[in-house]
Order: C-alpha cells, then structure tokens, then sequence
C-alpha cells in the first residue's frame, strides 16, 4: 500500500512504546498496538501531503508526543464502554484509543468532511470495528449515546456540558484536555499530565452529568 512508505523511523516507534510505558500504560497491549499504531502515522502522513491534517511540523517532528497525549487518555476509560471524541479532527485521541483499547467503542465526530473522509479510511485500513466516524457538527447530534464525551476544543466546553443531557446516561463523563486546570468551570477532578517526549504538561479536566431530575 502507498501510504506505507511514510511509516515512522525506529526511534520513533521506540520513542513510542517507551513513552507509553512511562504513561502506565500495559506493556503487552502496547505491543499488540504498535504495529496499528505505525500504520496510523503512515496514513496521516501520506494524507498530510494533500489534506490540511496538521502542520507539517506536528507530522514529522511532533506525532509521537501527539500519539502519546491521545493514549494518556486510556487509564481513565473503564473497560467496555462508549466513548465518544467531540471535533475529532485527524483522529487524536479517537484513533490511538481505538487500536490500544479494541474493548471500548470508539466514535469520532467530525464536521469537516475532507477529515472525515480521512477518518473512513483510517477506519477501513486499519480494520477498527471499533471505531464509528460521524461526518457532521457535534451540535447537531441525535440518539448517539457514549458513557464519556471527550473533547480537545476547551473554549466550546460550555457548549459540550449543555449538550450532556443529549448524549450522556446518567452519571456519564466529560472528559477535556486543558494547557491550565479551568477555574470558571471547576471540574470534578483534574489529571495533570507529563508527556514524557516532550515534556510538556496538559490536564485532563473531568465532568460529570448528574442531572437533578430525572425526566418524567
């Protein structure tokens, strides 16, 4: 397949799997993934030549530390349930969590098309059951339920929690990643994170949907 000859160099797949385990993240479930994981930055970089993914910095030079802030996601998932990435764009973090948890259905929402057309294929190369793509504004949703809302566009977060009752079971989760914990939306819990490529610290800022009644 074309898009194999951008396949990352060994150090960076090394960089990889080394950062995943600094993250707690299962060794042996990292090596089940890699392979997939490799594929994925291949089809991200032989897409990037045509459609606008990301910076041509972040493909070349910054997908491994990309990757990983996708993946440190995985310990707050609970095995088995829906999770559901709001503006998915290329695919981060929807991607990597698909390939390294096959237990947790994966839905990617993303309004522009060429992205969810990018999305489809990623979908259908890396043979993801798992993953479902939705080409449409996250506004817009109808009956998709998910256990867990994620989200990397934190100045729509007032938004997305007005949304919760839409697409969120009682007692569901919002999960945001932030550069700085949020103190006009105070969550529930802050995950202060260290990617351990490039050392560079984010949070990941939890809420959840407890409604005060329940619909009659």
């Amino acid at each position: 397949m074309p898009y194999r000859r951008f396949q990352p160099a060994p150090d960076e797949a090394a960089a990889l799997y080394e950062g995943g385990r600094l993250l707690n993240l299962d060794p042996q479930a990292l090596k089940r993934a890699l392979s997939a994981l490799k594929n994925y930055m291949a089809l991200l970089r032989y897409w990037g030549r045509t459609v606008n993914l990301m910076s041509r910095r972040d493909l070349y030079h910054g997908l491994v530390a990309h990757l990983l802030d996708s993946l440190a996601l995985a310990p707050l998932l609970p095995e088995g349930i829906t999770v559901m990435d709001l503006g998915s764009g290329a695919g981060l973090p929807a991607v990597p969590l698909a390939i390294y948890r096959p237990d947790l259905t994966v839905i990617a929402v993303e309004s522009r098309r060429k992205k969810g057309v990018f999305l489809r294929e990623v979908r259908r190369q890396l043979r993801l059951k798992n993953l479902k793509v939705y080409i449409q504004r996250w506004e817009t949703l109808q009956q998709v339920p998910a256990d867990v809302l994620v989200t990397r566009a934190t100045g729509a977060l007032a938004d997305i929690l007005a949304l919760a009752p839409q697409l969120l079971p009682r007692g569901g989760r919002i999960l945001a990643y932030a550069t700085e914990p949020d103190h006009r939306i105070p969550p529930v819990r802050s995950h202060k994170i260290r990617n351990p490529v490039n050392r560079r610290v984010f949070f990941i800022l939890e809420y959840h949907y407890r409604p005060t009644s329940t619909p009659g």
